[in-house]
């Protein structure tokens, strides 16, 4: 991940540490950026937030975009399915476990694979529903970024009778 043109290594492997960086603080991500930079970047990290009185807003930024990127998935499908799971650990984390699945040992997008798996097929058709949804909500205030093309054709097809 590159914070203000500075490149930092982040230490997680295993779906547990990517889960726990996101329990550490689940609105800011702080868990995550700075929270999985190496020990050997503090004093650089130290060095950018002297330098940049927005490094908050950037540590968030470079926060989602690594979880997208270590999920393999848009940022707050990760965070929704992980943050959901957090709510339950002991009963979800139980179940993978039974089920082979250790979030110790695998990574991330194998994990949020198989709970989103779980949760899905222990589910009835309004649950799916309901599950897929609540996945897919952005966070208040997120906007999707789209072309000047794109919100031309949607308004084009909202007139259209």
């Amino acid at each position: 991940m590159t914070v203000a043109g500075h490149p930092f290594m982040l230490t997680a492997r295993y779906a547990c540490q990517w889960i726990g960086a996101i329990a550490m603080d689940t609105k800011n991500l702080y868990g995550i950026m700075p929270g999985l930079v190496k020990d050997d970047d503090l004093e650089d990290m130290y060095q950018i937030s002297l330098a940049h009185p927005d490094i908050e807003t950037r540590w968030w930024y470079a926060a989602r975009t690594a979880l997208g990127r270590a999920g393999g998935r848009d940022w707050w499908w990760a965070h929704n399915l992980s943050t959901r799971s957090l709510s339950a650990w002991t009963h979800i984390n139980g179940i993978l476990l039974r089920q082979g699945v250790d979030a110790r040992k695998i990574c991330f997008p194998d994990w949020l694979d198989a709970c989103y798996s779980m949760l899905w097929v222990n589910a009835d058709e309004e649950h799916r529903i309901k599950l897929d949804m609540e996945l897919s909500a952005r966070p208040r205030g997120i906007a999707v970024a789209q072309s000047p093309a794109s919100v031309r054709q949607m308004a084009v097809q909202f007139a259209a009778p």
